[in-house]
């Protein structure tokens, strides 16, 4: 895939080189033209950075992506991933059961379970 067709997927309609292209027809009483020269080239330098940094986020965000799929499932303490709770956790699990069942009550009118 382009770089062009990139920026078209992020809404970005020119690039540099189309900024840098860019003809205007003069008039008697138009803009200067060497004032709009300097305009038009503080743009380009502006979209040939954007350009860059879309490029190097787009690199980076393919890397992350890479690595997240490689990576091993998260590692879960042993005290939450016992198949019975510890009489530490027993109450704490209690009220998050309780909590549920209300707030179950609370949307639809009855509990799920």
């Amino acid at each position: 895939m382009s770089n062009q067709s990139n920026l078209k997927e992020y809404g970005i309609l020119l690039t540099a080189i189309e900024v840098h292209g860019k003809e205007f027809s003069s008039r008697m009483r138009g803009y200067d033209a060497d004032e709009v020269n300097l305009f038009l080239d503080q743009i380009i330098k502006d979209y040939q950075a954007f350009e860059h940094v879309i490029t190097d986020l787009e690199k980076e965000n393919k890397e992350l992506k890479r690595k997240l799929n490689q990576s091993t499932p998260p590692i879960v303490p042993a005290s939450l991933s016992a198949s019975t709770p510890s009489s530490e956790q027993s109450p704490q699990i209690e009220d998050l059961l309780n909590r549920v069942r209300d707030l179950e009550f609370h949307c639809w009118g009855r509990t799920k379970g």
